[in-house]
């Protein structure tokens, strides 16, 4: 089963990013730098907001 440690949404305000509250922390960030890395014009000039549950 694949679990998600971060996901985003688009808002009108911006991007939403929600976390796994199960996840270790470090899985977290990894996972966040990954995505914003691998998408960089999506986020660019966006702004994220993280929904910590």
């Amino acid at each position: 089963m694949l679990t998600r440690s971060i996901i985003f949404k688009g808002t009108r305000q911006g991007i939403l990013a929600g976390i796994n509250e199960e996840e270790n922390i470090d899985n977290i960030l990894e996972d966040f730098k990954e995505k914003i890395k691998e998408n960089e014009n999506f986020f660019k000039g966006s702004k994220i907001s993280l929904d910590l549950g």
